[in-house]
């Protein structure tokens, strides 16, 4: 009887020791769940974005070189009109013309050069003269200043052997002309005389001016 009377009591203590449980465990799943409070994981920032490249501005333009411009072109100096009034370069008068030698000034009278000894002196617009003695021919350099001066020379000449008198002739007019001189135009005629000797000169008419002389040309002949 006691014994079983503990069995019964066992039995009673195991059955309320159920009931506890299920009532403990019917009021855990009562309780509403509750979430420890955990920190937001960190939002993550968008990478920095990268700012365009800087564009390349186009690489400045070269302008052209400045064109230089011709230089001014010398022009010719005013030229005065009157006899002996020159220029430095092709003086306006004397250039250009065919001018014959037909006397030579001397203390006393002129004396006359014939015609027909075929002289003759062309002065050019690239500073040169040309010369023709009557025998040989050949040129030389001219130089005007402006004070009514001109030098010329030394003249180069050929070399041909002529008649004396022809010779003479030659030899005269080129002394004068490879002397510094002043020069003048008067109508027609030119004349040139030294700076440096008196009583001395050349005096020249325009070829289209002079008369052909042939009454003295077998004088003139040249040797063979």
């Amino acid at each position: 009887m006691l014994r079983t009377t503990s069995i019964l009591l066992s039995l009673t203590a195991i059955v309320a020791m159920s009931a506890c449980g299920s009532a403990d465990d019917s009021g855990k799943s009562a309780s509403p769940a509750v979430s420890s409070p955990g920190t937001a994981a960190p939002v993550e920032t968008a990478a920095p974005v990268d700012t365009a490249a800087p564009v390349e501005t186009a690489a400045p333009i070269e302008t052209a070189a400045p064109i230089e411009t011709a230089a001014p072109v010398d022009t010719a100096a005013p030229v005065d009109t009157t006899p002996g009034v020159s220029v430095v370069k092709d003086p306006i008068g004397i250039g250009g013309i065919t001018w014959v030698p037909t006397s030579f000034i001397t203390v006393g009278p002129l004396d006359e050069i014939p015609a027909s000894q075929g002289a003759s002196i062309e002065f050019a617009a690239d500073g040169t003269v040309t010369v023709d003695t009557g025998c040989n021919t050949g040129s030389a350099s001219v130089t005007f200043t402006g004070d009514s001066q001109l030098a010329i020379g030394p003249i180069a000449l050929t070399k041909k052997a002529c008649a004396d008198n022809v010779m003479k002739l030659e030899s005269r007019i080129v002394a004068l002309l490879e002397e510094p001189s002043y020069w003048s135009i008067t109508g027609n005629q030119l004349t040139i005389y030294p700076a440096n000797i008196t009583d001395t000169g050349l005096i020249f008419k325009a070829a289209s001016a002079v008369t052909p002389d042939t009454s003295t040309l077998a004088t003139f002949q040249t040797t063979s």
